[in-house]
Parts: structure tokens; sequence; C-alpha cells
């Protein structure tokens, strides 16, 4: 768990610094390890009550 947790951390970082248009969360989510797109939106979404898509528009929205 302690690992997952970490992986979501670096990939939901990585997500707020990206231009949506540009990186897309599949190529997020595997370069952190994430294989099942279905199942790291829900892990996403427990520990960070979003989707990745939603952190991804609402960072650009807010200038980066």
């Amino acid at each position: 768990e302690y690992v997952k947790a970490l992986r979501l951390d670096k990939a939901r970082r990585q997500l707020r610094s990206a231009e949506p248009g540009v990186t897309k969360v599949a190529d997020v989510a595997n370069a952190w390890g994430f294989w099942h797109m279905g199942q790291f939106a829900a892990d996403y979404r427990q520990r960070f009550e979003e989707l990745p898509s939603e952190t991804l528009l609402r960072s650009f929205q807010a200038g980066g």
C-alpha cells in the first residue's frame, strides 16, 4: 500500500504540472506503473477525491 500511495502521489504531481492535450492521463499512469486505467482512476479518486483527468484540467485552468 505504501508503494502504491507513493506512485499515486508522483502521478498526481506530474498531472498537476502537465498540459491537457499534450499529456495524457494514461501516459502518466503508465509511467508510474499503473496499467489498468479503471483501477488507477478508482485508486486515484479514493486517495485524492477527484479523477486524474480533473486534476489535469484543473491545474491547466489555474495556470499550472
